[in-house]
C-alpha cells in the first residue's frame, strides 16, 4: 500500500466525521523516504518526492510496530465500543 493513500483516507475520514481504522498495510509498503527505514528504489512515476519501498516482516502488514506512527490508528464507531471487549 502507498502511505499517501492511507493518509488521504485518514484525512477524508476525519473531514467526514467518520472513525478511521487502519487494519493492515499489506506485505509491501511504499512511502516517502523520510527516515522511517524505507529502502529500495524511488518510484519511477514520481517527480517531486523520493519514495522508497519496504517489505514488512508480517506477510499481511498487520504488525502496527512496523508502520509509520501516524498510521497506527484504530478508531471505532461509538456504537461499536462495547464490541471491543467481546
Amino acid at each position: 500500500m502507498h502511505a499517501e493513500w492511507a493518509r488521504k483516507l485518514q484525512d477524508d475520514s476525519a473531514a467526514a466525521g467518520v472513525p478511521f481504522f487502519m487494519k493492515q498495510l499489506g506485505a509491501a509498503f511504499v512511502g516517502p523516504d523520510d527516515g522511517f527505514g524505507l529502502f529500495g528504489a524511488a518510484a519511477p512515476y514520481t517527480s517531486a518526492k523520493t519514495y522508497a519501498f519496504k517489505r514488512l516482516k508480517d506477510r499481511a502488514g498487520a504488525n502496527m510496530v512496523e508502520w509509520p506512527e501516524d498510521l497506527r490508528v484504530r478508531e471505532w464507531p461509538k456504537e461499536a465500543e462495547s464490541w471491543k471487549t467481546l
